[in-house]
């Protein structure tokens, strides 16, 4: 969903609920894939700056970096964002359109990926230990070490 800065009346909202722009973005590798969007983006917009309020539900199918096994996970995204097509204006806080076009899919994208932790897993799953190995329960039948090696002369 591309916004024309120009074209901001003061105040609107959209709804938002396409994935597909989501899942072409999606690169990250903790994410499988984006099943449902839902919310709304608000609009206000004074003299050179356009405040963008999101408030969306995003489901996600999220990859276990455990296990590498897929879950569902829901995030409620609240953000607001600030844009504004005068150079003089942008700062940290402030960002800086080109083109008169607001790309909120990338900003949505963004900061869904900025909102996963590195290590994701589901809140049940635990950090598998190496004893649950099959290397380790068959080397702990052994009585040396070394009677591993055994099985390679067969």
């Amino acid at each position: 969903m591309k916004i024309n800065f120009s074209s901001i009346r003061n105040p609107e909202t959209f709804n938002y609920d396409d994935v597909k722009p989501l899942n072409e973005l999606n690169s990250y590798f903790s994410i499988d894939k984006f099943n449902k969007v839902e919310g709304e983006i608000y609009f206000e917009k004074v003299n050179d700056i356009v405040e963008v309020t999101l408030d969306l539900d995003i489901d996600l199918t999220l990859v276990s970096s455990y296990t590498l096994k897929k879950f569902n996970k829901v995030i409620n995204l609240n953000e607001t964002l600030y844009y504004t097509d005068d150079p003089s204006q942008e700062s940290d806080d402030i960002f800086l359109i080109t083109n008169n076009q607001i790309d909120m899919d990338l900003a949505i994208y963004s900061l869904v990926v900025t909102d996963i932790p590195l290590n994701v897993h589901d809140d049940n799953e635990k950090l598998p230990s190496n004893d649950d190995t099959e290397f380790d329960k068959e080397f702990s039948k052994k009585s040396s070490p070394f009677d591993v090696l055994d099985e390679l002369d067969k």
